[in-house]
């Protein structure tokens, strides 16, 4: 029986890549002048995304072939300040997905958030988009506390809740959450709407693959159904 859907947030919940993209080409700019090294797109996302900010500038900057040392820790402070003044201002939230937690929901299915993203800009994120008691509880990126794929990202969830495996579904978009998955033991569900190359997700196993949001329900009804 599923009692507990968590979520992994950018290109799963939230549609984040442009303040992402905001952030870093801004801090281009400011460390390295008006001469571009090289003008993050949409494009990048697949290869920046998933394992955390200081992940995500180690890869902009192999990039921008940015290989000096203070060059390279300037940009990553610059990068950290202006998304986190920037972030949510161009997020938007994925069709379907408010409706989605609101019939889980209604079916007494808890929803938690486990992020790599910084928890401030989690928190302001959560605050921001799902309202009413849609996402019980978000664990995110702070000090002490693991990332994913590292199974033990989990693990504030599950003291703090109770929650077993067994009764939990887990809704992602990239390979690390596929990893995240396969290390937690939890049953996964993988949206094909997301940041990852579809070709990277349809050659997966064990997981299903949904199109839209809504088919999340489908897939939750479904398990629920063979109890």
């Amino acid at each position: 029986m599923i009692k507990n859907v968590i979520f992994d947030l950018d290109g799963t919940l939230l549609d984040t890549m442009n303040d992402m993209l905001l952030a870093l080409n801004l801090a281009e700019e400011h460390v390295f002048g008006k001469k571009r090294l090289h003008n993050f797109k949409r494009g990048d996302g697949i290869f920046l995304y998933g394992n955390g900010q200081n992940v995500l500038v180690r890869r902009a900057l192999d990039m921008m072939r940015v290989y000096d040392e203070a060059k390279g820790q300037e940009f990553k402070e610059t990068f950290f300040k202006l998304y986190e003044e920037k972030s949510n201002t161009r997020t938007r939230v994925y069709p379907g997905i408010v409706e989605t937690l609101l019939a889980l929901k209604e079916r007494h299915i808890r929803c938690f958030i486990v992020s790599n993203k910084p928890i401030r800009i989690l928190t302001r994120a959560v605050k921001k988009y799902f309202t009413d008691g849609l996402i019980v509880d978000f664990v995110g990126n702070e000090e002490g506390l693991y990332l994913k794929p590292d199974a033990r990202a989990l693990s504030p969830l599950v003291e703090k809740y109770d929650l077993k495996i067994s009764e939990s579904l887990y809704v992602g978009d990239s390979l690390v959450d596929y990893e995240f998955a396969m290390n937690t033991k939890m049953k996964l569900c993988l949206v094909t709407y997301g940041y990852e190359l579809k070709n990277n997700i349809h050659v997966l196993k064990n997981c299903y693959k949904v199109k839209d949001a809504f088919d999340i329900i489908e897939v939750v009804d479904q398990l629920n159904s063979y109890e």
